[in-house]
């Protein structure tokens, strides 16, 4: 990884509202009503399920491979609907993916460099590849693990406490 040094100040901050811009877009569309409505309707996993299977074809028709769609957007979706669906809200889906998104553009995962560039040696890069996409399954699990775990504890703990004053 080396740094971009052509990258201006400008670009970084078109770059953060554009990725701003997306992720509010998203988790408006996919996050906001639809899935709400749905989780009152079919309850929790039938509507991460739903939105998620919407979320992923969205991104194979906006030019993802199919395989990267399931994984990539599928986890994404997985972690931003539970992110909405625990917190009652979309403010941390918006911030969490737009982070998400402005990150790997920093760091040179997109298809223009950002303030750092990849270089991968020939030959090596099934094994980037994979090491990647490991990776990004690691840490979305370990994201989801977290947040499911942490809210549910509250939500028992809030209970508790709601009966203990009646």
């Amino acid at each position: 990884m080396v740094s971009t040094p052509e990258v201006s100040y400008n670009t970084v901050i078109a770059y953060f509202l554009l990725h701003l811009a997306i992720g509010l877009r998203e988790e408006v569309a996919f996050r906001g009503y639809p899935l709400f409505s749905l989780n009152r309707a079919a309850g929790q996993w039938l509507a991460l399920l739903a939105v998620g299977l919407i979320f992923i074809i969205e991104h194979i028709v906006g030019g993802m491979q199919v395989w990267p769609a399931i994984w990539g957007s599928g986890a994404g979706s997985l972690l931003f609907g539970l992110a909405a669906l625990k917190t009652k809200g979309i403010a941390l889906p918006i911030g969490l993916h737009s982070a998400w998104n402005f990150g790997q553009w920093t760091l040179g995962f997109k298809n223009e460099p950002g303030l750092f560039r990849i270089i991968i040696e020939k030959g090596c890069e099934s094994r980037i590849e994979v090491i990647g996409w490991v990776s990004y399954l690691l840490v979305m699990g370990v994201a989801i693990f977290v947040l499911y775990n942490s809210w549910t504890k509250r939500q028992n703990s809030e209970v508790e406490r709601q009966s203990k004053k009646i």
